[in-house]
C-alpha cells in the first residue's frame, strides 16, 4: 500500500498571536491558551462553551476536550495555478462524476501548465460555533445506542466525538455518510460491533477501488476529503482507512486508524480502520477488503501507530525541539504507540559513542525503499539509549539527528523473532566466502546483469561496495551462484543490481552459511 508521509505540525503560539480580547473566566488553563491562539476567531469557540456551561457538563467537558486538542489540527488542500501564478477556477464537485472531473482538468492541463499550490486551514482559526455545536449534539445522540453507550468519556472523546480524522478538508460528513450507506446500515441493526464490521465490509467489497498498484496521485493534498471519498470512490490505504472511519462513527460506532509509517521487512507501509466494539476492545480490520476475521499483519511492522484527536503529551513532538527531530510520522504529536497490539515486540538498549553524549534523542530507522527511515526514539542518557515495544524479526539503525541530516551513531541492531538483539558490527579481521544463490520472491538475476554486493560501514555509516559480478546463465536458462570472496563476518548485507528500484532487502549470513532475509 502506498503511504505519504503523515504529519501534522503544530501551530507555533507566535503564530498565532493576534489582537485578542482578554479571555477572562474560569475555562481550563488549556482552552484559555487555545483561545488566546484563535485570535479573532476566540468568540466563535467561546459560544460553543457558554452554550454548553450551565446546561450540560458532559458536553461542556466534551467541547472543552475539542477546544483544548485544536491547535495541532488543520485542514490540508490545494488550488491550481498556471505559470502567472493565477489561480484557475476548478472545482471537482461542479462535475455530474469524477470521470467527466478528470476529462475536463486533462482538457484544461493541455491548454497551460498547471501546479497545484498546497494550502492550510487551521480549526482554530476558521471553525464556527454552528460547526461545533452540531458535531458535539450528534457525537452525544450517537454515544446513546447499544454499540457505544457502554464505552468511558474518554474513549468517546477520542474516537467518536472528533469532527476530523487527519487533516482532511471538513465537512458536515456525519449526516453523508449516514444517508449514502443507508441501505448496508439497514441490514445491522441487530448485529455486534464485530458483525457489523464483518457485515459492512464484505458489503462494501468494490465500492472503493484502491489505486496504488496503477496511478499516482499528482495532488499534494495529504489525505482525501470525507465528500471526496464519497465522489471518487477511489483512493489509496489512507483514504480506505478514513472512509470506514467516517462511516463508522456516522452510526455512533466509535473507531480509529491505525497504520505502519514503514513495513520493517518490505517497502512502503499501510493503513487500516480499527472498531471498538461495545466493551471497548479493538477489532482491526479494513473496510473493503479484510474482514475482522481475515485481517492479519502480513509483515513485519517498524510500527504500528494509532491516530488520536488530543495531544499526545509523551511523543517527542511534544518533547523536543521540532529541529531535533527527523522529518516524518515522528513530528506528529497526537499518536499512541500500539505495536504490542499487532506484533511481538522486545526492546533494544545501544550504548553510543561519547561524541553522541550532547544530543538529547536518539532515533531508530528501518530500512525501506532504500532508505534509513525513522521510526521511533528514546532519550538519550550520556549514551545509553533504550528502545520500547519494537517489532520483531527487523533490523534497526540507530541514528542522533542534527541541521537536517539522519547521522549514524550505532551498529544495526537486529531484534530476533525470540526477542535477542544482535548487534551487526562487521568483523574486518574475520572474512569468508558469501555465495548468493537465486531464491524464489526474494532474488532473480537477469542475464548479462551487474550486481554489486554492499555491506553496511559502521565507520563511514554507508554502504560499502565489496565486488560486482555478473552471473552466468546456463543452457538451461538456470544461473550459477554469485561468490564473493572477502566478507566481512557478522555484516549486514545487501546485493544491489544495476536495475535497482531500491526495493532490495538487507540479509545476513548465519552460523550455517545461510542468508536470512530482512
Amino acid at each position: 500500500m502506498h503511504i505519504k508521509n503523515y504529519t501534522i505540525k503544530i501551530l507555533l503560539s507566535a503564530s498565532l498571536t493576534f489582537a485578542t480580547p482578554s479571555v477572562a473566566n474560569d475555562y481550563p488553563t488549556n482552552v484559555n491558551e487555545a483561545l488566546h491562539k484563535a485570535g479573532i476567531n476566540a468568540s466563535e469557540l467561546e459560544k460553543v462553551l457558554k452554550h454548553y456551561k450551565i446546561t450540560n457538563t458532559k458536553k461542556f467537558q466534551a467541547a472543552c476536550f475539542l477546544i483544548s486538542n485544536m491547535p495541532i489540527h488543520c485542514g490540508q488542500s490545494y488550488y491550481w495555478e498556471n505559470t502567472s501564478h493565477q489561480h484557475i477556477s476548478f472545482n471537482e464537485f461542479d462535475y455530474s462524476t469524477y470521470e467527466q472531473a478528470v476529462t475536463e482538468f486533462n482538457t484544461l492541463s493541455k491548454q497551460q501548465k498547471l501546479s497545484p499550490v498546497k494550502t492550510y486551514t487551521w480549526d482554530l482559526q476558521t471553525i464556527k460555533a454552528d460547526y461545533l455545536i452540531h458535531n458535539i449534539d450528534d457525537a452525544f445522540s450517537l454515544w446513546e445506542n447499544k454499540w457505544s453507550a457502554r464505552l468511558p468519556f474518554t474513549l468517546f472523546c477520542e474516537y467518536l466525538l472528533p469532527y476530523r480524522i487527519m487533516d482532511e478538508p471538513l465537512s458536515n460528513w456525519r449526516n453523508e455518510y449516514r444517508k449514502e450507506f443507508a441501505s448496508q446500515w439497514d441490514k445491522c441493526h441487530n448485529k455486534t460491533v464485530r458483525q457489523v464490521c464483518t457485515s459492512l465490509c464484505e458489503d462494501l467489497k468494490l465500492w472503493f477501488s484502491d489505486i496504488f498498484e496503477h496511478e499516482v496521485q499528482k495532488e499534494p493534498q495529504h489525505v482525501l476529503s470525507a465528500r471526496q471519498i464519497l465522489f471518487r470512490r477511489q483512493g489509496y490505504c489512507e483514504d480506505m482507512a478514513n472512509w470506514g472511519v467516517y462511516m463508522l462513527r456516522s452510526k455512533g460506532i466509535a473507531s480509529c486508524v491505525d497504520f505502519t509509517p514503514f513495513w520493517g521487512t518490505s517497502t512502503n507501509g499501510h493503513f487500516w480502520q480499527c472498531a471498538f466494539d461495545e466493551t471497548g476492545k479493538t477489532i482491526p480490520f479494513f473496510m473493503g477488503d479484510d474482514t475482522p476475521a481475515e485481517f492479519f499483519m502480513r509483515r513485519e511492522p517498524s510500527k504500528v501507530f494509532r491516530v488520536t484527536y488530543s495531544i499526545q503529551h509523551e511523543t517527542p513532538a511534544t518533547i523536543l525541539e521540532e529541529e531535533s527531530i527527523p522529518e516524518g510520522v515522528l513530528r506528529s504529536p497526537n499518536l499512541i504507540d500500539v505495536t504490542g497490539e499487532y506484533w511481538r515486540v522486545g526492546n533494544i538498549q545501544v550504548t553510543l559513542p561519547h561524541k553522541f553524549n550532547s544530543y538529547q534523542a536518539t532515533y531508530l530507522c528501518v530500512l525501506n525503499g532504500g532508505k534509513w527511515q525513522p521510526v521511533w526514539w528514546s532519550y538519550n542518557r550520556n549514551g545509553l539509549t533504550n528502545f520500547q515495544q519494537m517489532s520483531c524479526g527487523v533490523v534497526y539503525l540507530p541514528i542522533c539527528y542534527s541541521q537536517g541530516k539522519k547521522i549514524p551513531a550505532a551498529p544495526p541492531q537486529l531484534l530476533r523473532m525470540d526477542g535477542s538483539v544482535q548487534e551487526l558490527a562487521p568483523n574486518m579481521m574475520h572474512t569468508r566466502k558469501v555465495t548468493i544463490k537465486e531464491q524464489k520472491g526474494y532474488l532473480q538475476f537477469r542475464s548479462g546483469k551487474r550486481y554489486t554486493l554492499y555491506y553496511w560501514n559502521i565507520q563511514h555509516g554507508r554502504w560499502q561496495a565489496i565486488k560486482t559480478l555478473i552471473p552466468t546463465q546456463n543452457d538451461d536458462g538456470s544461473f550459477t551462484p554469485l561468490v564473493f570472496d572477502n566478507v566481512p563476518d557478522n555484516a549486514l548485507m545487501r546485493l544491489i543490481p544495476e536495475y535497482s528500484e531500491q526495493k532490495e532487502r538487507p540479509f545476513t549470513i548465519n552460523n550455517q552459511g545461510l542468508r536470512e532475509w530482512w
